[in-house]
């Protein structure tokens, strides 16, 4: 029966990842690190990382803490050049641990974008609040998107009401 081994199970699934991953050994060398690690390290390729020490490319005294205790650390808050990231080291066995780089720039950088079309979500309500039509838009999973407060006062409804809901449920009343 094969038994389940955590080196070989993460060169097999490192490509697939997201998150940046490496595997050194017990001096902290890089034995060998998937394509979303190298990308931490622009104008690097596999080849010139592989067999490099990896406290020249991760400046943290965490790391040094690893190798002196291999106790598994977790999110190691880490600047990688351009890069912020979330850290995890663990030790796979005596002679090789496994670190994980997980990014939380490009994260940052998209809940930025989603907050500021959340705020323009809000302004273009706003505006559609005091126009002195009746809107009513439904998307194509027949979900009420926008409903804005003259279409409530022509059907007698409440905005909070309708959005969000099936077309179907709320104007029942409306199809027979």
């Amino acid at each position: 029966m094969n038994e389940f081994n955590l080196k070989d199970a993460t060169q097999l699934l490192a490509p697939y990842l997201f998150e940046g991953i490496i595997i050194i050994d017990k001096h902290g060398f890089i034995k060998t690190l998937n394509q979303s690690a190298v990308d931490y390290f622009p104008g690097a390729t596999k080849s010139q990382l592989v067999s490099k020490s990896i406290h020249n490319y991760l400046p943290s005294t965490k790391i040094s803490q690893f190798f002196m205790n291999r106790i598994d650390m977790k999110n190691i808050d880490m600047s990688i050049g351009q890069n912020h990231a979330l850290v995890n080291i663990h030790a796979i066995d005596n002679s090789e641990a496994l670190i994980i780089l997980r990014q939380v720039t490009t994260i940052n950088r998209q809940n930025t974008e989603i907050q500021k079309y959340q705020q323009y979500l809000r302004q273009f309500e706003i505006i559609l609040d005091h126009i002195e039509e009746g809107i009513c838009f439904i998307d194509n999973s027949q979900k009420v998107v926008l409903y804005n407060k003259k279409q409530g006062e022509l059907d007698s409804r409440e905005t909070k009401d309708v959005q969000g809901r099936y077309a179907a449920e709320v104007f029942s009343d409306k199809v027979n």
